[in-house]
């Protein structure tokens, strides 16, 4: 895991500067709410299956790096299960993973760290699992950005969405495609969240 995170902290130097500004604004609206008390970040995406996950993933990657006082979730507009293409990418990018696989919306238990687990399964982005204020809502897809414009109680609500691999999911292409996204996410992720850390120093 230390060798991938090292990878993404390298791929970050090739992120657009158009790109590194928008993450740089998103870090700064996120660090200026954080005070007292850490706030937590929920990623939604419709079905909570796949750009959601792969964010929560690597913001609790992230967070438990910088030792930022963050707290991940993610949440959908309605409940479906997280993709098995979901867990095949993040099991092949080294994360373990335990879950009960014949559950129709498996629970999730995801090694993030030699210290840190997180506990994920598809639901609704309000769901008594997530946090329930003091949060920031990050819309991992234009459908819902455009379906739920507005979220109950959230600091602030943020667009940043990511080509969907559903689109390859009966291709020759979908392991590889997955792969992109989910590393994608995790670059941009990396120079987000260490924007956040030296926005708090």
């Amino acid at each position: 895991m230390k060798n991938l995170i090292n990878h993404l902290l390298k791929t970050r130097l090739e992120i657009s500067e158009q790109r590194k500004s928008e993450l740089a604004e998103i870090a700064k609206s996120i660090a200026e709410r954080i005070i007292n008390e850490a706030i937590s970040l929920i990623f939604v995406c419709t079905h909570n299956s796949r750009r959601s996950v792969f964010a929560e993933v690597w913001a609790s990657v992230f967070i438990e790096h910088f030792n930022l006082p963050l707290q991940a979730y993610s949440g959908g507009t309605e409940v479906t299960a997280v993709h098995q293409n979901t867990l095949d990418c993040l099991a092949s990018l080294g994360f373990d993973l335990t879950y009960d696989s014949s559950a129709t919306n498996p629970i999730i238990d995801i090694r993030v760290s030699e210290n840190k687990s997180l506990t994920t399964f598809s639901k609704v982005y309000n769901d008594e699992f997530n946090a329930q204020s003091h949060f920031f809502a990050l819309m991992m897809c234009q459908h819902a950005a455009e379906n739920c414009p507005f979220i109950p109680n959230a600091l602030g609500r943020i667009n940043l969405p990511y080509k969907d691999p559903k689109a390859f999911d009966f291709t020759p292409q979908k392991q590889q495609k997955y792969q992109e996204t989910a590393l994608l996410i995790g670059s941009e992720f990396a120079y987000l969240f260490e924007q956040i850390k030296k926005e708090l120093t």
